[in-house]
């Protein structure tokens, strides 16, 4: 158990939702430099809890290494299911103004809370309680495969916010000096619209090497 409570750490490194805008390799600026609450509240909310569930079925995947599931087990499991079902940040609506540039933080957000939902139904099942028998691997597969996606959505609102909001003060820029900034950087982006959604881990430390 030793081994896993390790990992359970290291895992941890890659999903603080605290660090989503790095500057470089030890430090991050606060989200809310670049977004306002309308956007980060969300996101918090989301990372949070998608950090919390994590956690808990890890805990309880080291926890049955060595015995057999138990109703307390399921029963705690159908909780954190409820718990994740019932927080804000799974399904927040887009709002009126969209992002030029990239997909809205909202949409990045739903995105990963679907993929995050469909890996706990196929272990909790349709009616709240486990479809199948509950077993360390299995748990510890899923746990590991939520801090993934967990990890994929801190990056993914990293990239999309860097990019809107970097290109909307170079817009504001250029209007204000009457001259077209993006244009003359990047040519003709009327038709561009990138969508981050998979971008693995790990990016900051490429950057930082290169």
């Amino acid at each position: 158990q030793g081994c896993l409570l390790r990992l359970r750490k290291h895992l941890l490194e890659d999903a603080d939702c605290n660090r989503v805008i790095c500057d470089n390799i030890l430090t991050s600026t606060p989200m809310e430099v670049y977004s306002n609450q309308t956007d980060w509240a969300p996101f918090k909310n989301l990372c949070g809890h998608m950090q919390e569930l994590f956690q808990a079925v890890y805990d309880i995947g080291v926890g049955l290494v060595d015995r057999e599931a138990v109703e307390e087990d399921r029963q705690e499991l159908e909780r954190l299911w409820q718990v994740f079902l019932a927080s804000e940040g799974i399904s927040p609506p887009d709002l009126d103004e969209l992002p030029a540039y990239a997909n809205s933080t909202r949409s990045v957000l739903r995105r990963h809370a679907d993929k995050a939902l469909a890996m706990m139904q196929e272990v909790v099942g349709g009616s709240g309680s486990p479809a199948q028998p509950l077993a360390a691997e299995k748990l510890l597969s899923l746990a590991a495969e939520l801090a993934r996606r967990l990890q994929l959505l801190i990056e993914n609102v990293s990239v999309t916010l860097l990019l809107n909001y970097h290109l909307a003060n170079l817009e504001h820029n250029g209007r204000v000096d009457q001259k077209n900034y993006v244009h003359q950087i990047y040519g003709d982006v009327d038709s561009v619209s990138v969508v981050f959604h998979e971008i693995p881990g790990k990016r900051w430390d490429s950057l930082t090497h290169l």
